[in-house]
């Protein structure tokens, strides 16, 4: 009989998850009366449903989580609340906020709300999290800051903004700055964007590097990883074509 229920909850969850992607409250309300815990973790990721409402951008679900007893603080394996995994919906920040989400949770590698939101350049989560006056200097656990990681990404827009907020051009991580982690990243817009923000091309870092070695650097990487996935790919085909009996020529 136990395990009867057990199966029947367990299909519920599963419902739960598809009306939480799907963005449907009514649906979501409906499944919470059938004796779901709205705290249950559920999915492979086994994350709370609040956190799924909040990865997947659905504010009007995570407002019926809330009514329903959903836990704003609760954290994933990896450190995360559902305002670190907030996305896409500058409404669900502030939805999260109203209900007492802490704006500076950090994660497994020290990143706040937004950090995330800066390195995934997802404006208007980064637009809300400012406006509700988050701290736009936080430092990760590599000492990294939002912008810094912006630059890395690549991603301009969220950069443009924490500019606007005023966040620090001239920052370091770990001795690079921002250019010369533009640089590395390969992101060739970003660093016009820079250059043309006053950045020095020419600056080093403490122990000699330079802009371009931090480039030339990123091209060998990012050459190797290329070739790495070539050979992966070749033995898989090969793999494949010889289970299918494929023959060489003679």
């Amino acid at each position: 009989m136990k395990r009867t229920r057990e199966k029947k909850l367990d299909l519920l969850r599963w419902r739960l998850l598809d009306a939480i992607e799907g963005g449907r409250p009514d649906r979501v309300r409906w499944l919470l009366s059938l004796e779901l815990d709205a705290n249950a973790l559920i999915g492979y990721d086994k994350l709370t449903p609040l956190m799924e409402a909040a990865h997947n951008g659905q504010a009007d679900v995570a407002k019926v989580l809330l009514e329903h007893g959903a836990d704003v603080h609760a954290r994933s394996s990896f450190g995360e609340t559902a305002l670190n995994l907030a996305s896409r919906s500058g409404r669900l920040v502030r939805v999260l906020l109203r209900a007492g989400a802490d704006l500076e949770a950090r994660v497994h590698n020290g990143g706040t709300p937004l950090s995330g939101a800066a390195s995934t350049d997802d404006v208007r989560v980064l637009h809300a999290l400012l406006e509700a006056g988050a701290n736009i200097e936080p430092r990760n656990d590599s000492g990294s800051t939002p912008l810094l990681g912006a630059v890395l990404g690549g991603n301009i827009r969220a950069a443009m903004m924490l500019l606007e907020y005023g966040a620090d051009l001239h920052a370091r991580c770990e001795h690079h700055t921002a250019l010369s982690l533009a640089a590395l990243g390969g992101h060739t817009e970003m660093i016009r964007f820079l250059i043309e923000r006053g950045l020095d091309v020419n600056e080093a870092t403490p122990d000699g590097f330079t802009v371009l070695d931090s480039a030339q650097i990123g091209v060998h990487f990012r050459l190797d990883q290329a070739q790495k996935q070539a050979e992966t790919n070749e033995a898989r085909l090969m793999q494949i074509l010889k289970q299918a009996g494929a023959r060489e020529s003679e």
